[in-house]
């Protein structure tokens, strides 16, 4: 009998060595048993649940996310981001810090369904109390379960795969970023950000300008959750400005490069370098200076155009002349709408919590947690 009972705890030990040894690397229990029961097929034809999917869109962008309770609501709003997007409500190209015209379509979308009230306000920094506007939520207005099997090619949101991240950083970093992004997964698990009860549409970006602007002032649809608040901290942020100096040939050539009509092709280079020293100048922008187009003679860009073709942060940015070359200064990285990430950082080294971020940037939103299809 003794012989026998050893043999079982041999073979139990053999059986729970590997188990333990993954809990004692990765430092978390509960992430890997924790499913949301939302199915993503990959485009390599692997499987994974849902909420690992968040993790990973977490993931592709830690640039500016540090502190644990900004770690927090960055994965609360990639978590929005996903369920929304996995649930149809989600109609755009692209969620979160796009910069292109997608932004404005998503931003229509979810006008339809809020009303305008506060789309002007401007809210200040200063003075935010703590809370955990944290509440459960059985309803089935904000949940469509048609999406509980999911391809990523139809989500089109940021992700970057486990391995990816160990390659990027090596792999005693990689080791302590999983490790943070499975305890804020884990203490967040379920959680989304709604507004009247709707998933809200979580837009982020990198860096502000000073304050957050409002998808009325950028697209001209009031959203009652994206209006203007202080972010005034990024200003201390390496890269709220940019300055690139160009020579005007080199301007000329990205130009006629990205030009689809071909008519700066058509036309003189020595002649056209000339137009553009004495006539290129912003002809639109917003209250904020977001720019909206530019002009030289005949020729016209919109402010994406521009920002796409000189890979700029932002289209917030002015032009000038300097000492015979083109001067582009950039202001904040990303469309400013929403949360910033810099900025959430910022205020968690403050001791807020994830919540209050969360209802600062979004204000009038909840966080909740609702009957997301479990996993059996």
């Amino acid at each position: 009998m003794k012989k026998l009972a050893l043999y079982i705890l041999f073979i139990f030990g053999a059986l729970l060595i590997p188990t333990i040894a993954t809990i004692l690397i990765s430092g978390n229990m509960g992430v890997a048993d924790i499913k949301m029961g939302i199915t993503v097929e990959m485009k390599n034809g692997e499987k994974m649940d849902g909420e690992q999917f968040v993790i990973g869109m977490a993931a592709s962008e830690l640039s500016y996310i540090k502190e644990e309770e900004a770690l927090k609501a960055w994965m609360i709003v990639c978590r929005t981001n996903f369920v929304k997007a996995a649930s149809g409500e989600s109609n755009s190209k692209k969620v979160g810090s796009e910069t292109d015209m997608t932004v404005a379509q998503k931003t229509r979308n979810i006008a339809n369904a809020a009303s305008t009230q506060n789309s002007g306000n401007t809210t200040n920094v200063v003075g935010i109390q703590n809370s955990n506007n944290v509440k459960d939520v059985q309803s089935t207005e904000i949940i469509n379960r048609k999406y509980q099997n999911i391809r990523q090619e139809n989500l089109n949101l940021d992700y970057i795969s486990m391995k990816e991240l160990e390659e990027n950083n090596g792999r005693k970093a990689y080791l302590e970023i999983k490790k943070k992004l499975e305890d804020a997964s884990d203490a967040t698990f379920g959680q989304v950000l709604t507004y009247e009860n709707k998933y809200a549409d979580a837009l982020y970006h990198e860096v502000s300008i000073g304050k957050t602007v409002s998808s009325e002032e950028m697209y001209s649809v009031a959203v009652p959750y994206l209006i203007s608040v202080d972010s005034s901290q990024d200003v201390e942020s390496p890269d709220y400005m940019d300055v690139k100096v160009l020579p005007y040939d080199e301007v000329l050539q990205k130009l006629t490069k990205a030009d689809k009509s071909g008519n700066l092709a058509k036309t003189d280079k020595s002649q056209n370098i000339k137009i553009l020293k004495s006539s290129l100048k912003i002809t639109k922008h917003t209250e904020n200076g977001f720019v909206q187009e530019i002009t030289a003679k005949d020729n016209k860009w919109t402010g994406e155009e521009w920002k796409k073709i000189f890979a700029l942060n932002s289209t917030n940015f002015y032009l000038e002349n300097y000492n015979g070359k083109l001067r582009m200064v950039t202001v904040g990285k990303g469309h400013d709408m929403g949360m910033s990430l810099y900025g959430a950082n910022a205020l968690a080294e403050k001791q807020i919590t994830a919540a209050t971020i969360l209802s600062y940037y979004y204000p009038g939103t909840k966080v909740v947690t609702p009957d997301l299809p479990q996993a059996k």
